[in-house]
């Protein structure tokens, strides 16, 4: 079940957006949204549509220089770097192995972080990086907590916990949390 958090008085739901009409693609009739309501911790909660949530897919369409194109699947779980005023937001895509970097103003509006088209993404499971290849790859990314200047990513199917330094927006290291499966067994099948 994806998390709702509470900042301030408005609360935030990563989850999957639909359109009803066509045409019928993945990336025109689903998208990765994270939805705001207002009024959360106190008065009569209401959605506050398109004037503080995001669709995140937008922010897919044009990658930073030296990334590749990856819609951000399944948001899951979100966190903030702080509890009240401008900063930023982390959302858990756990369909992409990915930490998506959001900014929040002051009022609690959701913005991206390099321009209309394009949001930062720390990968959690790059072949390419050291930091996050093999047995430090973040598989299936479904929790997050931020502490100070770092955050903490719960893989699930890695059984590991990703830090990342929200400094450099980076995996600095990464905590077994379980065994995993023998090779071949069949735990790692079902997992």
């Amino acid at each position: 079940m994806q998390s709702v958090v509470i900042r301030g008085n408005q609360a935030y739901l990563p989850n999957i957006a639909s359109s009803p009409s066509g045409p019928l693609k993945f990336n025109v009739d689903t998208q990765a949204f994270v939805n705001v309501i207002e009024n959360a911790a106190s008065g009569t909660p209401v959605d506050a549509g398109a004037t503080k949530s995001i669709n995140m897919h937008l922010g897919a369409r044009l990658p930073e220089s030296g990334k590749q194109k990856i819609f951000f699947a399944n948001p899951w779980a979100i966190a903030f770097s702080n509890q009240s005023g401008a900063g930023n937001a982390y959302v858990v895509s756990s369909g992409s192995d990915l930490l998506v970097k959001l900014n929040v103003d002051a009022a609690g509006k959701l913005d991206f972080t390099v321009g209309v088209s394009t949001t930062r993404y720390i990968d959690l499971n790059d072949p390419e990086n050291s930091d996050t290849q093999g047995r430090n790859a973040g598989k299936n990314p479904l929790g997050i907590v931020i502490r100070g200047d770092n955050a903490y990513v719960m893989n699930y199917v890695s059984r590991n916990v990703s830090v990342v330094d929200l400094n450099i927006d980076s995996v600095t290291q990464v905590i077994e949390t379980d065994n995993l499966p023998f090779d071949g067994s069949q735990d790692e099948q079902l997992l």
